[in-house]
């Protein structure tokens, strides 16, 4: 802390008392995009993309930065992006694809806790099984090794909250590289089904 900091604690303590000294209440920079535009903005993100016409299932971290710049011609930094979005109260765990046309199955393989009497699975997701042996079919060990191998390996983290935030950035870094996610999980017999 330097003296001028100090010194304005002491006075503010002087003046006003042990409560002058809590942080107050900053209005920051106002937002680029005005109330109405926010909204809108809300509500394309709360539909999610269409796949037809943008070419992806769900919004990856850059696509936000994407749809203002181009809706609106304002262009954002990350950690303004950021604040807009909590602003909104929108996280990425809220964003899903919601396309009707779109039809989903479940591949599992059949570890204890897969086949547990205990797991929930809601009615209109049919769920199909890998053959017993075949971690070759299992795309998602591919993913993990990944990123175990580059992000989470030989790290000593001290918490739980600490153990979600590194899997978490982990992925998003995957995320945002989609040719390394498409060459992890390429498999021809996972090309998706025209109906």
């Amino acid at each position: 802390m330097n003296r001028q900091a100090l010194r304005d604690w002491v006075l503010r303590y002087k003046a006003e008392g042990i409560d002058a000294l809590h942080d107050r209440a900053r209005s920051g920079r106002p937002s680029f995009l005005d109330e109405g535009q926010m909204a809108v903005f809300r509500g394309i993100i709360l539909r999610g993309p269409n796949t037809h016409r943008d070419g992806i299932s769900s919004w990856s971290a850059k696509d936000p930065y994407r749809v203002v710049e181009a809706k609106f011609g304002i262009t954002y930094r990350e950690s303004g992006m950021l604040k807009l979005l909590h602003c909104l109260g929108l996280f990425w765990q809220k964003t899903r694809p919601s396309d009707p046309k779109t039809h989903a199955v479940f591949i599992m393989d059949r570890a204890g806790w897969c086949c547990a009497n205990a797991l929930a699975v809601p009615s209109n997701l049919p769920l199909a099984f890998l053959p017993p042996y075949s971690p070759e079919l299992t795309v998602i060990e591919r993913v993990w090794l990944y990123l175990k191998e580059n992000y989470l390996s030989h790290r000593v983290l001290p918490s739980y909250e600490a153990i979600l935030d590194a899997v978490g950035d982990a992925w998003n870094k995957l995320v945002d590289e989609p040719r390394r996610l498409e060459s992890l999980t390429h498999e021809p017999w996972l090309a998706p089904v025209k109906t």
